[in-house]
């Protein structure tokens, strides 16, 4: 059992770069000026290592209603609407919509 144990932590381990937003919250801290906002698009368990990494407060778009991933948050206060996003995009101000699916093509 303790071989097998140690075998999934190591592939965790091994695995953990293709699936954080490390490499993105590093580039997005160097890039918006005062005004720029970042959105996650998914649900915030998913996006949980912008929490980390990010150096700035960011939106969820298309985020589940039934996300209790993180008890005693009000999800409401950080969630914004697809059309909310879109009217932003038309703004001449800077905006950065990100996801976890880009990060897994470097799998393949």
């Amino acid at each position: 059992m303790v071989p097998a144990g140690l075998a999934m932590i190591d592939g965790v381990a091994r695995m953990a770069p293709y699936f954080s937003l490390a490499d993105a919250a590093r580039f997005l801290n160097a890039r918006p000026g005062p005004k720029g906002q970042v959105v996650y698009e998914g649900a915030l368990h998913q996006g949980s290592s912008l929490v980390f990494y990010l150096h700035q407060k960011f939106y969820l778009v298309n985020c589940p209603r039934d996300d209790d991933s993180f008890v005693g948050t009000d999800l409401h206060e950080i969630t914004v609407d697809e059309n909310l996003v879109l009217t932003k995009w038309a703004d001449p101000e800077v905006i950065y919509l990100t996801t976890l699916m880009q990060h897994l093509g470097r799998l393949l």
